[in-house]
């Protein structure tokens, strides 16, 4: 009896001290850090912009380098990023000198930078065009501890070829390919995390370069030289970052194929600029007159009435080198694209280890005290040495976890059967294996991802008496994954683009447990402890060639998942219906993060840690069980969720033992 009551005892405290202490973890992002050039500059020189014009520019807004509406509404590919995102981007403004106060803004941008060249292109009084190196020389100076909830993005290196000295032409744009990534080391050895870089767009399909009216007028020179130019820099910039763990992100793929089909995207179908000059009022007159066409000029002091915003947005570029407002939705939404695509191989990972834990619910029978008995425990008779009982059953199952930052909804449906066989091999001891083959469909959102799942996995286990009501159980487990029809779609402007793939993966684990059981009047109950070492693999693989296809690396969670439960059984006579109750608590104490691969082709791979939603679950189920002259029947519904709910889970099985 007092050994009865310390392990209630220590079980009651295991379980109280899960419930309270033990806190889940959920990776977002709080701040979204940009620097660059007038590309992601979000109206760093508005200041003075609105001062320089003696009042003649309307104030209250930021002057961006694309198509700025009178209403401000506007926004740079960046900006659209943050709003996806739920984050506030504001620009890191110029008041005469460089504004280093509280207030100041997260997108350190300006335009006309280059990467380290200082002052930068086409730079003015008010508009210093300060340099990537410079940029963040500012934000280390007041953050010099940087953390894991930051996201860090850069966008630079276009003025650095336009600057380009002709008779070093390849040299300076590797030099600065290279000096980009020294950049982003200093960024990642100031403890950064997460970056994204993006390359550079195919220049040789701006207007600059493209149009041949514009080409003549500015000398601009050969396409095929700034496509050759972007590609170097492309080249040397994914060479450098390698093996440094940033995502690369592809926008000359995403805007060849731009310009190769505008209407698909909503343009139109004249690939090119807004007609040079004309940013037109409702009445047809011209707000603003043509000025140049350099980075710190024209673009940035014409405004658009907003009643002409389809107009305008109809175009793909604003001038000969920026994009409109719409073209810079197409690049945000791109770049959300690759970060929920994290996100969701994370999940993905994260559910499909959730799954087979929750279907491992079905085996608990076989590892209780029970197993070792007749009729399921129904005399506490110990079976005799050598008998036989195989046991069939299936199971329908779901599971849902609530959209995050970056992810929408996912949710899943499950099928699986499984078959078993165990054998007394001494007087207290069984030993038993078992298969189970389980289907599923997954959904993310609105169909935003969808995947077929298949899941094979074998188990040998086994269960001993270690004294009078105590009894300890093991199991190993070896699961093939087969992931099938991945369908993964990014919105981009008026259209959808959908990459696939499929890919396979590897599920393990080995158990070790304890428990006690004993009768309480009509009832049997146990409480026990287990620790389970699992590890989940899914395989990389390579999505169908589209403007925003991806390749994924390995994907990999590891878990030692400790187990706290109590189950209860009503004893009684045979070909009755007996209830029976299991509640568990289990708690992942490895605190390692998941990892996932991602980059724009398998020879760039950034591998990320991803932190798991959450390490603590709550799991209960409620069955009954009929006990037979030919077997038992047992049919029970159990569900499982996280401290908060945004994981959870239900699954209906059935089960039936026949003792031959």
């Amino acid at each position: 009896m007092k050994l009865k009551r310390r392990i209630f005892s220590v079980f009651a405290f295991a379980l109280a001290a899960s419930a309270n202490s033990f806190a889940h973890a959920e990776t977002s992002y709080t701040s979204l850090i940009t620097f660059g050039d007038s590309l992601t500059d979000g109206g760093s020189y508005s200041s003075n912009v609105i001062a320089g014009s003696g009042g003649l520019l309307p104030s209250g807004i930021h002057y961006r380098f694309t198509t700025n509406f009178l209403d401000g509404s506007a926004r740079t590919w960046a900006e659209y990023l943050a709003a996806s995102m739920g984050l506030q981007l504001e620009p890191n403004t110029i008041d005469g000198v460089f504004n280093l106060s509280g207030s100041a803004g997260t997108n350190y941008a300006q335009g006309g930078a280059q990467v380290t060249v200082d002052p930068g292109l086409s730079s003015a009084p008010g508009a210093p065009a300060r340099s990537v190196e410079k940029q963040i020389d500012a934000f280390l100076a007041v953050n010099p501890q940087l953390h894991s909830s930051q996201l860090f993005v850069l966008w630079a290196g276009a003025n650095d070829l336009f600057h380009a000295n002709p008779s070093a032409h390849g040299v300076d744009i590797a030099t600065a390919a290279v000096d980009l990534a020294g950049q982003i080391q200093r960024l990642k050895s100031a403890g950064a995390t997460y970056i994204v870089v993006n390359g550079l767009p195919n220049l040789g399909q701006t207007p600059l370069y493209s149009n041949t009216f514009i080409n003549n007028l500015l000398s601009s020179g050969d396409p095929a030289l700034a496509a050759a130019a972007s590609t170097l820099f492309n080249t040397t910039l994914k060479q450098s970052i390698s093996g440094k763990n940033v995502i690369y992100v592809d926008t000359a793929k995403l805007l060849g194929a731009v310009v190769a089909d505008p209407v698909r995207f909503g343009f139109n179908p004249v690939a090119g600029t807004v007609p040079y000059g004309l940013y037109v009022a409702n009445n047809g007159s011209l707000i603003y007159p043509p000025g140049d066409t350099t980075c710190l000029t024209h673009v940035l002091t014409s405004l658009v009435d907003p009643r002409e915003k389809a107009f305008a947005n109809s175009f793909i570029f604003t001038d000969p080198i920026h994009p409109t407002d719409a073209a810079h939705a197409l690049f945000g939404q791109a770049v959300f694209g690759v970060l929920r695509a994290v996100d969701q191989k994370a999940t993905t990972l994260f559910e499909t280890s959730y799954a087979i834990r929750q279907q491992g619910i079905d085996l608990e029978p076989r590892l209780s005290a029970a197993a070792l008995l007749k009729g399921d425990g129904m005399n506490g008779e110990l079976r005799h040495v050598g008998d036989n009982q195989f046991w069939f059953g299936g199971s329908l199952g779901g599971y849902q976890h609530n959209s995050t930052q970056l992810d929408p909804d996912y949710s899943a449906n499950t099928e699986a059967g499984s078959v078993g066989v165990d054998r007394m091999i001494t007087s207290d001891a069984l030993l038993g294996a078992a298969f189970s083959y389980s289907m599923g469909h997954s959904t993310f959102g609105n169909d935003v991802e969808t995947y077929d799942s298949r899941l094979s996995l074998a188990t040998l286990y086994g269960t001993a008496f270690l004294a009078r009501h105590l009894y300890v159980n093991a199991s190993l487990q070896y699961g093939d994954l087969s992931l099938r029809n991945i369908q993964r779609t990014v919105a981009l402007g008026a259209t959808s683009i959908t990459s696939s793939g499929s890919t396979a993966g590897t599920y393990k684990a080995a158990r070790i447990g304890l428990g006690y059981e004993n009768s309480y009047g009509s009832w049997s109950c146990n409480p026990s402890i287990s620790l389970t070492a699992a590890r989940t693999l899914i395989k990389g693989y390579t999505e169908s060639d589209t403007p925003v296809s991806l390749a994924y690396g390995d994907a990999e969670y590891n878990s030692n998942i400790v187990t706290f439960a109590i189950s209860c059984r009503m004893n009684g006579s045979k070909d009755r219906w007996l209830p029976a109750i299991r509640l568990g608590v289990d708690h992942d104490l490895d605190q390692s993060p998941m990892t996932v691969g991602i980059g724009p082709d398998n020879s760039l791979i950034a591998t990320l840690p991803i932190d798991k939603p959450m390490r603590t679950f709550y799991n209960a189920s409620v069955g009954v069980q009929r006990i037979m002259n030919a077997g038992t029947v047992s049919i029970s519904l159990a569900g499982s969720a996280g401290s908060d709910f945004t994981d959870r889970s239900y699954m209906l099985s059935a089960r039936y033992t026949i003792p031959f």
